[in-house]
Order: C-alpha cells, then structure tokens, then sequence
C-alpha cells in the first residue's frame, strides 16, 4: 500500500496488511425526508462524487513502525494537501486525511520509557476521505 503527496510525487510506502473496515458502509446517494402535513413524504435524492470515507485497519496483529506512524503525522499536519492512496488491490483514491477525529492512531507492541522510530505499533488505524 502506499501514499503518494500529489504536490511533490513523494511516496511512503506501508504494509499491505491493512483492511478497509468501511468500504460497504456509503452510498453515493444521499437522501432528504421531509414529512408533509398529510403524513406522507418528500424525498429528494442527490448524487455525490466525493466523501467517502476510506478506514483502514491493520489486520491480523500487523501494524507499522513508530517511524512510520511519525511520517504520517507529518503528512496529516500539512493543510490542504491531497493524496493518491494505492490499496494492496490496485485501488486507486485521491484522499485527504479525516481531520474530525484521530485520523492516525496505533498502540505501541510493548511500552518502553525510549522507543526508537523502528518500535512496532498494531491497531494502526488510517482515516482518509475520497476526493475529487
């Protein structure tokens, strides 16, 4: 899998041992209800091009470095950034970060009061959204 900047083509490569756990969970679709005074219902349907959200998990125990973990949080601080993600199946998304909530997160394999940027971290978590 990897992240490539769009602005300056450089890429960071990470394992292909992630899962996108909400894949099936949008729909492109999107509807208003609104209840009439009579009892029944107004819907309007749209079509949207972008918003998806693309969550990745590690799967199986398997996770990045902390140096890894370390770059992405550097990528999730620049402002305005888009990004091409590759999934380990040949998917390709232009995606931002989902800044709502923790779009990086992991736990460290084993706590020690000095981690080195090559300490395992699992339960890595990725939170992107599909852009246009």
């Amino acid at each position: 899998m990897q992240l490539k900047k769009i602005s300056d083509d450089s890429i960071l490569i990470m394992s292909d041992n992630f899962v996108w756990v909400d894949e099936f969970a949008w729909s492109s679709v999107k509807q208003d209800i609104q209840p009439t005074m009579g009892g029944g219902l107004v819907v309007s349907e749209n079509t949207v091009s972008a918003g998806r959200p693309i969550t990745l998990e590690s799967g199986d125990g398997v996770g990045v470095t902390r140096g890894t973990l370390k770059s992405l949080m550097i990528l999730v601080n620049l402002s305005g950034e888009v990004f091409e993600l590759t999934l380990p199946d040949g998917q390709v998304f232009n995606v931002i970060f989902d800044k709502k909530d923790n779009p990086v997160s992991g736990n460290p394999l084993t706590r020690l009061n000095v981690m080195p940027d090559s300490h395992p971290y699992n339960e890595v978590k990725l939170k992107f959204l599909e852009v246009e």
